[in-house]
């Protein structure tokens, strides 16, 4: 699987809590964003049918292409008592829009009740 994004680092400053030089691709930067992937129901964790449960590893193995790309920062299920959700944190071009990556999610494009919200991180600081 091959995305239309990628992502190439141009370094971070020595201390890894400190922000360093931008991410650079290019004339452009990179922008983080927290996705949040909503279930279609709060028992969705406990409950999916064979079929959720084969279209959520589909979704696994989206997601973990877009680590290999270097696009996803990281990724996975939060364990939020009161209804559990799908998170990821993504690093994309600055022209770039992140509906399109969620638009290519198995989930997504299966209509399967699934959504995602999608949060900029304007001064995101990761660990190098």
């Amino acid at each position: 699987m091959r995305s239309r994004f990628s992502v190439r680092s141009t370094g971070r400053g020595s201390n890894p809590i400190e922000p360093g030089p931008e991410i650079g691709l290019g004339q452009s930067r990179v922008k983080t964003y927290f996705l949040k992937l909503l279930p279609p129901r709060p028992t969705f964790a406990q409950d999916m049918t064979p079929g959720e449960a084969r279209l959520m590893n589909e979704h696994g193995v989206y997601w973990a292409g877009l680590m290999k790309e270097g696009i996803a920062v990281i990724f996975g299920v939060v364990g939020d008592p009161q209804v559990p959700y799908g998170l990821g944190i993504v690093e994309l071009p600055d022209d770039a829009d992140p509906r399109a990556l969620t638009a290519e999610d198995p989930v997504i494009k299966a209509g399967a009740g699934l959504a995602y919200e999608i949060y900029p991180m304007p001064r995101a600081v990761a660990r190098r």
